[in-house]
């Protein structure tokens, strides 16, 4: 039962992912302003350093938290996961896992976890600007778009 419900959940957020891509292309009609308000909310983040996962599940999110998942494409062959929590304004933790590793490490959630598989985040320029208020921006528009999924009923997340 708990690996036909992992797997619903994954494709769920795989879904969400995907379809966020094209929207992802189209610019904003109001220009880059807007997004560099809605990022500069949370300047001064740190990204904490990822360590390496030991196999052992991860703690559950609360209400403000979740935990955003990506490609790290600086070291191919590795993901990332971070805690986000948006509520404060912090990433209170990060791990790195093998490819090789992801299907163990997504079936280790709990079922209360909020998370999402995204697109590898990119900083804002200049090239090497601030990572972290990328990541918490990002982990509040996922959890936005599976919040409007769900009250539209476009997708069936398990409760």
């Amino acid at each position: 039962m708990k690996r036909h419900w992992t797997k619903r959940h994954w494709i769920t957020s795989l879904y969400l992912g995907l379809a966020m891509l094209p929207a992802c292309q189209v610019q904003s009609p109001t220009g880059t302003d807007v997004v560099a308000q809605d990022v500069s909310k949370f300047c001064g983040v740190q990204v904490p350093t990822a360590g390496g996962w030991d196999g052992k599940p991860l703690p559950p999110t609360s209400a403000t938290e979740m935990y955003l998942i990506y490609q790290d494409l600086a070291k191919p062959g590795d993901w990332l996961a971070f805690r986000v929590d948006y509520g404060a304004g912090k990433l209170p933790s990060a791990v790195r896992f093998p490819t090789a590793s992801f299907g163990k490490f997504m079936e280790s959630f709990d079922p209360a976890t909020t998370y999402s598989v995204v697109r590898p985040p990119v900083p804002p320029p200049p090239p090497g600007g601030e990572l972290g208020p990328v990541i918490l921006e990002e982990g509040l528009l996922a959890v936005n778009s599976q919040l409007q999924a769900q009250q539209a009923g476009d997708c069936s997340l398990p409760m």
